[in-house]
């Protein structure tokens, strides 16, 4: 094992670069934080300048300077910049939410506290207030700090007070940290670095320079406590004589942080209330794998990097569908109906322990723990019974990450789910690692895994590696797959394709500086050879090709590509049946779009995207999304948008008949999204904002076919009725008023329409008729969130005393 660490080490070696320095010193005076740097304690801090421009032309002379200070005393750590403009009336300030990506001038402060140049933390304040902030390694990161801007006659100022308590960082008597810092004047679209990091290097961050001077100070006690009280009024029409359609509920709960050490962190949720996440993109899936939808819920979303290592999690497993869920209806009585079926899992609590230690070691605890699930079914007398759909389930994954320095780094991630009762059991374990090669030019990386379920004998496997160039405008990249046929990762994760060999990869060039009319360009050629794991020859091949660039004068990106797939190939998983294959067609297809500069008050994005399927008759695919975006003001925003895709001719699967033979189909395939977000901002810290949806597809079925062993489909002359008209609709109007940083008020309004049919003949505005007079699902909610640090109410007794 040594031999292996020395040759990683000796493989991933570089030439050591001269780093640029940054020496601050402790302040002594308390530091207002207003936007002004008039403080007595700024005038004693030396600056540091000479920012280097990086977008668009690299290496290139900024258009203004920028000055910085930094500073630190017992509990912060203070950043004060000096954004220099000749022209402060054109500096542009839109508001909007934390996190949100602005059309507003900003200052970016970077620092890698361990200076393993593997993670950071990212603060961003824009000129108009808002902050973002984030981890390279986590970014749904979100830290409790405090900052302010002015605007001056000479341009614009900033400050940062950020705790120590929002950071981890070494016990050891002095600092010394990766540091980067950027500027963004937002009208020239120019980016200007602290530190240049070349262009095309993927290993960007062994670039940065150093923070040092940080003496002596002791990483705080981190405990914070986020209780939350919430009520909510629902109305959904159940039809049902034994239920009501209005419901009440109150819930209260809580989130914990607490620093277990200066590496390690413990989260935990209380009883988490998740009914004012966002609505889900919902869609009419016809594939043979699953949806995989975002997770919105905050506590699955944050410090979850280790845990993500492999991608043997997917969060929304916890608290997802019920096992048995679809196994009610079999066991109804005839006299019996169904009067509710959770299609969801009570959580009732989480934590994880996660962090790092001075050398790097990366370690990941995380539990999670459902409760016992029942449908409610009753009789014509009104005699109710229960049935249960899903035992009680612990989940939990332990990760380890080791990082060399230089952003290589090895993981081992193992995730088990255990099932109270006789429901099976499920474990995966799995290893992989990335490394910069040959003094950066090129990386590599493998991944390795095991799967159990407690009531198979057999384990399935896959595992990945892959080999490219890392710098330069020239690069490239190969990998190879492997997934067994009985690889299954599903309990916590989401298994796609699993019997299969393939090689994919691309060859790139990429031109980072203008040239004729472009800012940047760039061209791919991608491939890949898929292969079944146990067949003879190459199962599918597929070739495409793209290229982009930045349009100068107008700054409108655009892309376009082309893809073909020369031969055809057997799908083993269309026909939902094992031993059966479908024997799809060649294809070839294109793309192309545009996006308008979002600097304008109106700009535009549009794609199209077509392909077709060299079936008997032509399968034809085209979609077009179109999506113009307006803004009224620095405090209104609006995004609309529509998308049509239309599929004539297609085959695919459809049902089973009555001996469980898949059947497929000859349909027409036409589906409609409408969307759109708007946002008022009545000043930083207050919004208003809407999100609608409105999803429809409609299918049409010509004919129905049955699959034969050879792959290939004959028509028959069953008609199996499979025309589905589906209707998918939200509507999210949310009110946040953040009164304290970390402690927010929300007043959610949530609608919600779900319905399908067979009324493909429905033209629009009969269609939307129909759908609103369907049953609703309506829930409007007040939820209180404080943020209590466990430091600032320590200093808040102190002063009082």
């Amino acid at each position: 094992m040594k031999l292996i660490f020395s040759l990683i080490i000796f493989l991933s070696c570089f030439n050591a670069l001269a780093k640029r320095e940054y020496q601050t010193t402790k302040t002594k005076t308390e530091i207002k934080i207003d936007g002004f740097l008039n403080d007595e304690g700024w005038q004693v801090i030396q600056p540091t300048g000479e920012f280097i421009q990086i977008n668009p032309v690299e290496n290139g002379k900024a258009t203004f300077p920028t000055e910085v200070k930094i500073t630190y005393d017992d509990q912060f750590i203070y950043v004060g910049a000096m954004m220099y403009d000749s022209a402060p009336d054109s500096i542009l300030m839109q508001l909007g939410d934390r996190d949100e990506s602005l059309n507003a001038d900003q200052f970016r402060f970077v620092i890698d506290t361990y200076n393993k140049r593997t993670d950071a933390y990212n603060f961003v304040v824009y000129a108009s207030g808002v902050q973002g902030d984030s981890r390279f390694q986590d970014w749904t990161y979100n830290g409790v700090w405090h900052s302010a801007v002015q605007i001056l006659d000479n341009g614009w100022s900033c400050e940062m007070k950020i705790p120590y308590s929002a950071l981890r960082f070494p016990n050891i008597p002095e600092q010394t940290w990766g540091l980067q810092m950027t500027r963004e004047i937002r009208r020239y679209r120019e980016g200007d670095q602290w530190v240049l990091t070349p262009k095309g290097d993927d290993n960007f961050m062994r670039h940065w320079g150093e923070l040092k001077g940080i003496k002596n100070i002791t990483p705080p006690v981190r405990l914070s406590l986020t209780p939350y009280l919430s009520a909510a009024a629902n109305h959904y029409p159940t039809g049902h004589t034994f239920s009501e359609d209005m419901s009440m509920q109150w819930s209260a709960g809580m989130d914990l942080k607490y620093g277990i050490n200066e590496s390690f962190t413990l989260d935990m949720t209380l009883l988490p209330d998740f009914s004012q996440v966002r609505s889900d993109n919902l869609v009419k899936n016809l594939g043979a794998f699953e949806v995989r939808y975002n997770e919105n819920r905050p506590f699955f979303q944050e410090g979850t990097e280790l845990f993500n290592n492999g991608d043997f999690f997917y969060s929304r497993r916890i608290g997802g569908t019920p096992i048995h869920y679809y196994d009610v209806r079999d066991q109804l009585a005839d006299n019996e109906s169904i009067v509710s079926n959770p299609d969801k899992t009570n959580l009732i609590n989480a934590s994880k322990v996660s962090g790092r230690t001075e050398n790097g070691l990366g370690i990941g605890v995380f539990n999670a723990v459902t409760n016992e699930t029942y449908a409610e079914v009753s009789d014509d007398e009104g005699n109710k019974r229960k049935i249960k759909t899903s035992p009680r389930i612990n989940y939990n994954i332990t990760s380890f990450e080791k990082n060399f320095g230089n952003n290589n780094s090895m993981y081992l991630i193992n995730t088990n789910v255990l099932r109270e009762g006789t429901d099976y059991d499920a474990n995966v374990t799995g290893t992989g690692g990335e490394f910069f090669l040959f003094k950066n030019n090129y990386s590599a990386s493998y991944d390795f895994a095991l799967t159990k379920l407690s009531d198979e004998e057999e384990y399935g496997y896959q595992y990945f590696a892959g080999f490219g160039k890392a710098k330069g405008k020239f690069k490239f990249w190969v990998d190879y797959e492997e997934i067994g046929h009985d690889f299954n990762q599903n309990d916590l994760a989401i298994n796609y394709a699993t019997g299969i060999q393939e090689v994919t990869g691309f060859i790139g060039y990429r031109e980072f500086n203008p040239f004729w009319k472009l800012n940047w360009g760039n061209y791919n050629i991608d491939y890949s050879l898929n292969k079944r794991l146990g067949e003879e020859g190459i199962n599918q091949i597929w070739i495409g090709n793209r290229v982009s660039g930045l349009l100068t004068k107008s700054w409108t990106y655009f892309w376009a590509g082309a893809f073909i797939t020369p031969t055809e190939f057997l799908d083993y998983f269309e026909p939902r049946t094992d031993g059966m294959v479908f024997k799809r067609p060649n294809f070839t297809g294109f793309d192309f779009g545009f996006s308008t500069d979002y600097r304008k008050k109106l700009a535009l994005d549009i794609s199209v995207n077509q392909l077709t399927r060299h079936f008997e008759d032509k399968n034809n695919a085209l979609t077009v999304d179109f999506s113009p975006r307006y803004r009224f003001s620095d405090k209104l925003n609006v995004i609309t948008g529509y998308t049509i895709s239309n599929s004539d001719n297609e085959i695919g699967f459809s049902t089973f008949d009555e001996n469980d033979n898949p059947i497929f189909g000859k349909r027409n395939i036409t589906n409609h999204t409408t969307y759109i977000t708007a946002k008022y901002l009545f000043k930083n810290n207050v919004s208003l904002s809407l999100e609608g949806r409105h999803y429809r597809s409609i299918g049409e079925y010509q004919h129905y076919r049955e699959l034969l062993m050879d792959g290939s489909t004959s028509e028959i002359s069953t008609d199996f009725d499979q025309n589905f008209n589906a209707n998918y609709f939200f509507m999210n109007l949310v009110f946040n008023y953040q009164f304290a940083p970390g402690s927010n008020i929300l007043i959610v309004y949530k609608n919600q329409i779900n319905s399908e049919d067979n009324q493909i003949s429905y033209n629009y505005g009969q269609n939307f008729n129909q759908m609103i007079n369907q049953a609703q699902d309506n829930t409007i909610s007040v939820k209180l969130l404080y943020f209590f640090d466990y430091l600032y109410l320590k200093n808040l007794k102190g002063k009082k005393s």
